[in-house]
């Protein structure tokens, strides 16, 4: 064997050593490069993902803003179209309302619920002696000695009555300059308060008629 053919397999093998010396020094040098890099796309990807979670998070709320406003809006035009239905009604249908509450004065039953709470009302709120009552046409001479008694028991011994010709319905007490008006015109005297009470008891019932529908 030549010198020459001794020599190559140890310069081949130098040679890889350099070369494997050179990657890792390469290596080393690049790889923290590579980290960093990597580093910063992770740190850009979480930035993204909160940023689309925040818009996310954004758009749910206006879409339930919109909602909560979209439903009060509806709900306001709901109560104003029953406001106006009922103005409507009410106009149409107080003559009725006059008629149903002189019917209820003529039933004797119902004439002395009338009258009951009339005169609850007046002892509470008026002085108990010199009552002048005057009342509707309707209630017999026992009931008007039951009205008496009745008041007597309760502390108002000097009590006058009469029947009104000029009161359609109901029952007026008075005493001195103050009057409670019972009857059917005193009642419905104040035409946006019974509008009130009205629209009040519609809707009330108008969810209970819903949810009784099949």
């Amino acid at each position: 064997m030549s010198d020459r053919d001794s020599i190559g397999p140890a310069r081949d093998g130098l040679l890889a050593v350099i070369a494997a010396d050179r990657e890792a020094r390469c290596r080393a040098i690049l790889d923290p490069e590579e980290a960093a890099a990597e580093a910063r796309r992770a740190e850009g990807g979480r930035a993204v993902r909160q940023r689309l979670r925040r818009a996310l998070r954004a758009s749910i709320e206006r879409e339930r803003a919109g909602c909560a406003a979209a439903r009060a809006q509806c709900e306001a035009a709901l109560r104003v179209r029953h406001q106006r239905l009922l103005m409507l009604a009410l106009d149409e249908g107080w003559p009725l309302l006059v008629a149903a509450l002189e019917r209820r004065w003529l039933v004797a039953a119902t004439r002395r619920l009338w009258i009951d709470a009339a005169l609850a009302a007046g002892l509470a709120r008026l002085p108990r002696s010199g009552w002048r009552i005057r009342y509707a046409a309707g209630p017999t001479p026992g009931e008007i000695s039951v009205l008496v008694a009745g008041l007597a028991a309760s502390g108002v011994n000097d009590v006058g009555c009469e029947q009104a010709s000029g009161i359609g319905a109901g029952i007026e007490i008075r005493v001195g300059d103050a009057c409670l008006d019972a009857t059917a015109a005193g009642l419905l005297a104040d035409r946006s308060v019974v509008a009130g009470r009205l629209l009040a008891l519609w809707e009330a019932a108008v969810p209970a008629a819903q949810e009784s529908a099949p």
